[in-house]
């Protein structure tokens, strides 16, 4: 399947998108990008790392599993069988000193903590979170021991999301609600 990730088509408002822009127009810190199972987490992501394709940076993203195959960034799946944990992947993805590096989901202390570490080089990373909304994210990072500190140095944003339906152009149509 073919997927063609652009952060313009996201369906943010123009406040939300030039804040988004920012984000990644700075290009160092942790950026956490959050929501529930099923949100839109992963193609926010790569919407946001789509805006680096053509600058020739060296993208790698350690995945639990990779959702989408895109061609701009280097990709590693974790393979708990054979060893490869997210915690373990994240430390060879970054001994090979990318410029950005995308941490398929934060679960447990060990991940939080190099994430921080990774974030602290001035570089961007980018990670997911299931998270309720934006303010659990700093509850739920403090929960896997960040200190206070290495938040407020490495943590550059979070973004929360859900889904929201949207009516179709064609078949939409107005009517006057009734009164109950």
């Amino acid at each position: 399947m073919s997927h063609q990730f652009n952060k313009d088509k996201l369906g943010l408002s123009e406040y939300s998108l030039s804040i988004m822009n920012k984000l990644i127009g700075d290009a160092y810190g942790l950026v956490s990008i959050t929501g529930p199972t099923g949100s839109g987490k992963t193609t926010t992501v790569y919407s946001m790392l789509a805006a680096f394709r053509r600058r020739n940076l060296q993208i790698v993203s350690i995945e639990d599993p990779v959702e989408f195959k895109v061609p701009f960034v280097r990709q590693m799946s974790v393979d708990e069988v054979h060893g490869l944990t997210m915690t373990e992947g994240l430390k060879t993805v970054l001994r090979m000193d990318p410029d950005i590096v995308v941490i398929g989901e934060v679960r447990d202390a060990e991940a939080a903590a190099i994430a921080m570490s990774a974030a602290n080089a001035g570089r961007l990373r980018l990670s997911s979170m299931h998270t309720r909304d934006a303010a659990a994210t700093i509850t739920d990072l403090r929960d896997l021991s960040v200190d206070d500190r290495s938040l407020i140095g490495n943590l550059a944003g979070v973004i929360n999301q859900r889904l929201v339906g949207r009516l179709c152009q064609n078949c939409r149509a107005s009517r006057e609600l009734l009164p109950q």
